[in-house]
């Protein structure tokens, strides 16, 4: 009885001793746990970005009013706007603010919204003026993304437009709610989902960014009510306030003193200059583009306003299309340090003219009731061999058979005709062209000649060969190499719990079975023990 009671003792012991093993496990697997909800939640208190614009600067005052002798721009209200919004912006928590000016520079609207994306920006909201040549037009409005890409972007925009503008009621700006504008007829600028762009670019911009941009057309400064509100400083600041207050509820942002220490930055202290680049260049054009100025060290950035017409590669501009775009330049200088702008070149170019050749390259039978099929190959008279043509090629004989194609990335283009039968045809070869194509194609034309398809040539059927028989080979099931490599290849089979899901277990699971069956274990061990001791 001692014997059996030590064994009992020695079996208790090991289960506790497991027990403890898998309790510490378990803690080990919970610290890990915690650490990385931990990390997910330092992730989640990153700081919310936010870029401020103004929507003119350098050589561009915006809008501009003369009352009494004395010039009011919108460039000057911009200013006071945005520095007002920011003063009381960065009083709140975990929020960071840049500016796309800290000085009076150019930018371009594609710097600023790509300067936005750089710096991870959550929000671009760009102050302006309005005008009108009714001066009874006044109050603050908004422009918001169109929604047709990302529709979310639209959304955003337009709750932060009620917050802001219901607010700019108190200082005696009218509601006058939120715009939306699309381009029309441009389709080089649609989003990548073949819907079409935002008019405004800082708009469109952002969106492609995945950044709710708007801009804030404040005031009328064509309104005698909207100016005098805009030369008040004190309105000045609480629109600015406003603003600031409207984006903290939109993203729920606090002010508990724990605010953030605020980039500093600086403007470059030098102007931009883009090299000379001519008025009008040709398809398939490579221009290699220069700039000047600018402080630091940063990069030049250039850009073609029209990818569908020309695109830059490294410091080159090639031509790839025909019509009007812009070339620009943008010193980049760090998160720090705003950019600065400066082109605006205009740029014409022309369509490579040349026309369409044919030629017969065979004749097939069509196997559907003797027709005939005619295979026409399709070139260029003279061409661009580093751009091919977008647009669409038809072939249309005399008979009405009509056919069209585009070229292939190899320049390849091969149209084939239905016929009822052989004779002499005349085939017409015409170009549909697409927006800003770089090609000016011709007409062309061919006569096809033909009799009728070749005979098919009869292949004689050679005489089988006897192959020595050598031991049966099963042909049924798959060989022990196959059914290694089918079990190899598709891994093991998940179990099936019966009613259509799957069921995982991950290590947490496991230990905390293991350590149920454990505790179950010794409470057994436990009961055994004592009932034992009471017989003894």
């Amino acid at each position: 009885m001692i014997y059996k009671s030590k064994k009992i003792t020695r079996k208790f012991t090991a289960c506790a001793a497991l027990i403890i093993a898998l309790a510490l496990a378990f803690c080990a697997l919970s610290v890990t746990s915690s650490s990385v909800k931990a990390e997910a939640a330092a992730e989640q208190e990153k700081p919310f970005v936010v870029m401020l614009d103004t929507g003119h600067g350098g050589n561009d005052p915006g809008a501009i009013r003369t009352v009494n002798g004395v010039d009011y721009s919108e460039r000057a209200f911009n200013d006071q706007l945005m520095n007002a919004c920011y003063q009381r912006l960065i009083q709140y928590d975990n929020v960071i603010v840049y500016r796309t000016r800290v000085a009076n520079n150019h930018i371009s609207t594609y710097a600023r919204a790509d300067y936005a994306a750089r710096v991870g920006a959550g929000l671009f909201l760009s102050f302006h003026i309005n005008s009108s040549s009714y001066k009874s037009a006044h109050g603050a409005c908004t422009i918001i993304p169109c929604g047709n890409y990302r529709p979310e972007m639209k959304t955003a925009a337009a709750n932060l437009t009620e917050k802001i503008l219901s607010g700019l009621t108190e200082v005696g700006l009218k509601n006058n709610g939120f715009l939306t504008r699309a381009l029309e007829d441009a389709a080089y600028l649609d989003y990548p989902d073949g819907s079409a762009g935002d008019y405004y670019e800082v708009i469109r911009m952002g969106v492609r960014n995945g950044i709710p941009s708007m801009i804030l057309e404040t005031a009328f400064i064509t309104s005698d009510t909207d100016l005098a509100i805009l030369t008040d400083a004190a309105k000045i600041e609480r629109i600015g306030a406003i603003v600031a207050d409207a984006i903290a509820r939109q993203y729920g942002l606090k002010i508990t003193g724990k605010t953030l220490t605020q980039p500093v930055q600086t403007a470059q202290s030098s102007g931009v200059s883009l090299g000379s680049v001519p008025g009008t260049l040709n398809l398939g054009d490579i221009y290699p583009l220069t700039a000047s100025g600018g402080s630091g060290e940063g990069e030049y950035a250039f850009l073609a306003t029209n990818p569908y017409i020309a695109r830059v590669e490294g410091n080159n501009l090639i031509i790839t299309g025909s019509g009007q775009f812009r070339v620009t330049v943008t010193r980049l200088e760090g998160e720090t340090t705003t950019p600065r702008s400066a082109g605006n070149t205009n740029v014409t170019a022309r369509a490579f003219e040349t026309s369409l050749t044919g030629e017969l390259v065979s004749v097939r039978n069509s196997g559907e009731g003797g027709g005939l099929i005619a295979s026409v190959s399709v070139a260029l008279k003279d061409r661009v061999d580093s751009v091919i043509p977008q647009g669409k090629v038809t072939a249309r004989a005399d008979n009405g058979a009509e056919v069209s194609s585009r070229f292939g990335d190899d320049w390849s283009l091969i149209l084939e005709l239905p016929f009822a039968s052989g004779g002499e045809y005349d085939c017409a070869l015409t170009y549909e062209p697409v927006n800003y194509d770089g090609y000016s194609i011709g007409a062309g034309s061919l006569k096809l000649a033909f009799e009728g398809a070749p005979e098919p040539t009869e292949t004689p059927t050679p005489e089988p060969t006897a192959v020595p028989t050598e031991e049966a080979v099963p042909t049924e099931g798959p060989t022990p190499s196959e059914e290694a490599t089918a079990s190899a290849t598709q891994g093991p089979v998940p179990t099936d719990p019966g009613d259509g899901s799957s069921v995982t277990f991950g290590l947490t699971e496991i230990l905390m079975c293991l350590l149920v069956a454990a505790v179950v274990v010794v409470i057994v061990l436990l009961i055994k023990l004592i009932s034992r001791k009471k017989r003894s």
